[in-house]
């Protein structure tokens, strides 16, 4: 994840319905003058996995909130979802889900999409989520 610059996007999302929501279009704002749009569309996959699979696992009050961070660099666009909880709970792990079965498939949408992505637990600023996809440029 690029370091943070000046010219990141930081915004606060309400633990409350239409946080995904919110998220994908803060990230549609910041990345639409990407081109080819599909890096833009792949990480509005990206966070709005992040930002589900934070509220679903993160054990959070509906008085918190999630951070997200969007980052551009010349190689890169970068994102990190940070929720309140420290805990280094079981929901932050792929699975493998039968075909049948509902929801449990968004670390792998995020792995597929992403060139990089991984899991930090801070015993202050609690868990964070990030990912990295590669720009047209750097291919």
């Amino acid at each position: 994840m690029p370091a943070p610059s000046p010219s990141d996007v930081v915004v606060h999302v309400p633990v409350a319905r239409g946080a995904v929501g919110d998220a994908r279009a803060t990230v549609r704002r910041h990345l639409a003058d990407i081109s080819p749009a599909p890096v833009a569309d792949a990480m509005v996959v990206v966070v709005a996995e992040l930002v589900t699979t934070s509220l679903l696992v993160g054990d959070l009050s509906p008085e918190e909130s999630l951070r997200l961070r969007l980052s551009r660099g010349p190689e890169v666009v970068g994102v990190e979802v940070t929720a309140g909880s420290t805990g280094a709970g079981d929901g932050y792990r792929l699975v493998r889900r039968a075909l049948s079965e509902q929801g449990g498939r968004g670390l792998r949408l995020v792995d597929a999409l992403s060139t990089r992505w991984g899991l930090v637990y801070d015993d202050r600023a609690g868990t964070r989520l990030w990912a990295e996809l590669e720009t047209p440029l750097a291919a």
